[in-house]
């Protein structure tokens, strides 16, 4: 694409991204104009991840391509519960050995 012709409406990228983000928040226009680089890069690297040498994409096709970049808000999540798991070890450690320090006083 022609720099100046980007696939992204800036004004779209700012409502969504005004829409996410408190009322108060400033976005400067470097700011806008990364987010509309970074969504070009995104879906260039969706659409090298379809299989071309079929001359239709269907929705299996898209979903499989998206894939990678869904797995990484599941992970995000399932990494959260694993950080709260170990709090909760640790916890109980830390409860454990004032228990054994209490006894050996």
């Amino acid at each position: 694409m022609a720099e100046g012709n980007k696939g992204f409406g800036k004004y779209t990228i700012l409502r969504v991204m005004k829409e996410n983000l408190p009322s108060d928040v400033t976005i400067k226009n470097d700011v806008k104009e990364g987010m509309e680089e970074f969504l070009e890069n995104i879906v260039k690297s969706i659409c090298n991840n379809i299989d071309t040498t079929i001359t239709v994409i269907d929705i299996t096709m898209f979903e499989k391509a998206i894939k990678p970049y869904i797995a990484i808000e599941e992970n995000k999540k399932t990494d959260e519960k694993h950080v709260k798991y170990l709090d909760k070890i640790i916890s109980d450690c830390q409860c454990i050995k004032e228990d054994i320090n209490r006894k050996y006083e």
